[in-house]
């Protein structure tokens, strides 16, 4: 099977309890959708098994927030860091706009219409590495 025929595995970070359960329905008929409830959690699954296309990340939870885990693939494992797609529906910090500054990555405004979430995510899943 090419790369390009083959399903995107896609991990979603995310505290809210309702994304968790509606986004793994919505874009499991296309991708293959793992979830995290906190970034830390998110960083033991990618430590453990960093072969994930995208890892769709909320800005803001409790705990370690995105820029956290960001930081933390940084140093554990680098070669995520371009597979990052960020999302955020709240306010966003001094803080968290410094961040989004720095990085080459790409954010999404929450609600997320499905159209676009599927462009960003085919655009990050099969970019170069």
């Amino acid at each position: 099977m090419s790369e390009r025929s083959r399903r995107a595995k896609v991990l979603l970070v995310d505290d809210e309890p309702s994304l968790r359960a509606v986004y793994p329905q919505v874009l499991g008929h296309d991708y293959d959708v793992s979830v995290a409830a906190t970034g830390r959690e998110a960083l033991d699954v990618l430590c453990a098994k960093p072969d994930f296309d995208v890892i769709l990340c909320d800005l803001t939870m409790p705990d370690m927030d995105g820029p956290a885990l960001y930081d933390a693939l940084r140093s554990k494992a680098p070669q995520l860091l371009p597979r990052v797609l960020f999302c955020s529906g709240g306010l966003i910090s001094a803080r968290l706009r410094e961040f989004a500054a720095r990085i080459p990555n790409a954010f999404l405004d929450k609600p997320i219409a499905l159209d676009a979430l599927c462009a960003a995510i085919e655009r990050v899943a099969h970019q170069p590495v």
